[in-house]
């Protein structure tokens, strides 16, 4: 239940207050987290869109990282969603600061730590310090998407859903919840079918059909040649990729296999290590174990299906960067006690 402070407030009460309470001059920044997938982009244009429409305030969207997937490059061109680098960002040049789609101090935004922050708004499970670094917060773990609670205000305040925005966030509920098929709950669904009729259908095929580099489909090569097989799971490492998304995108990609519940891909971004794992078992506790995957080394989080994490400032030399990717899969590998067992190979008969 969304909350001010320590206070939990219904739905309606929280945001008739918030709405209230950042009525007051200045710009708004709406952070997202680095390397912003469709259901951070789209929650992200859906909080412009309602103070624009409630609060007549400008708001700007910031990012950390890049936009790599080819899906969100084409999902922020087609929807016309206007971002810009916080690198770029003086934080004193905006009145109120918000952060959606993720939690503050959990590694995976660029908001400085001595930044506060009025709103956090988010689906994954809810951090202590949320609730110490942000003056509202809303945070429904229960929830299968982010834009499903954005989407929810502006329906509560009959705020317009515009052909591209609609656009956006439907394709964000598809991608976050896989077609609805994977922690729906009944207000996901219920926001998917307010939302369809409303879509760009040309724009929604061209987000959902986007071109791919050729760098994808080598990396689609290593994958075959390189994952190794145990039992019921399959790890990869895939070296020095373009863009980290490159990483969740072969994770996908691995589940499915026959007879795979657990994935963990792995790569490398400048002087940056990204993982991310997968299961198939809903309520699985992907977040809770990637986090003691990487404990004492970098930071990482998500939820029951989908979690993805990182290490900082690792070596370049490719010695140090394979013997981190072989530490990660023997903690993967132990969590699932399966240490002991021989891998195969993609390729093997």
């Amino acid at each position: 239940m969304p909350q001010q402070g320590q206070v939990q407030l219904a739905p309606e009460v929280f945001l008739d207050r918030l709405l209230d309470d950042l009525r007051v001059p200045g710009k708004i920044l709406v952070a997202t987290h680095d390397n912003p997938d469709p259901d951070s982009l789209a929650s992200a244009l859906g909080l412009q869109a309602l103070f624009g429409a409630m609060l007549g305030r400008e708001t700007v969207i910031g990012f950390g990282g890049m936009v790599g997937r080819a899906e969100n490059r084409t999902l922020v061109e087609t929807c016309q969603i206007p971002l810009v680098a916080l690198d770029d960002i003086d934080y004193s040049n905006f009145s109120t600061r918000v952060l959606v789609d993720a939690q503050p101090d959990t590694g995976n935004n660029s908001i400085p730590p001595d930044v506060g922050l009025d709103l956090v708004v988010d689906h994954h499970p809810l951090r202590e310090h949320t609730l110490q670094r942000a003056r509202w917060v809303d945070v429904r773990s229960d929830f299968g998407a982010s834009a499903t609670i954005v989407a929810q205000y502006l329906m509560t305040k009959n705020v317009e859903f515009p052909a591209l925005l609609a656009t956006a966030f439907l394709y964000a509920l598809k991608s976050e919840t896989q077609d609805l098929g994977v922690h729906a709950n009944e207000i996901d669904r219920s926001v998917y079918l307010h939302l369809l009729p409303r879509v760009d259908a040309r724009a929604l095929f061209e987000i959902t059909h986007p071109k791919v580099s050729r760098e994808y489909f080598r990396i689609l090569g290593r994958l075959v040649r390189q994952t190794q097989l145990y039992g019921k799971a399959a790890v990869l490492y895939i070296g020095r990729v373009s863009n980290p998304d490159l990483v969740a995108e072969m994770a996908d990609q691995l589940m499915r296999l026959q007879a795979i519940e657990w994935a963990l891909c792995m790569g490398t971004f400048a002087n940056e290590f990204f993982l991310s794992m997968r299961t198939s078992h809903e309520g699985g506790g992907a977040g809770q174990m990637i986090q003691r995957v990487v404990r004492g080394l970098g930071r990482a989080g998500g939820h029951g299906m989908m979690a993805g994490g990182r290490v900082r400032s690792v070596p370049r030399d490719r010695k140090s960067r394979q013997d981190l990717a072989g530490m990660m899969r023997d903690r993967f590998l132990a969590e699932l006690d399966l240490g002991a067992t021989q891998p195969r190979s993609i390729l093997d008969h």
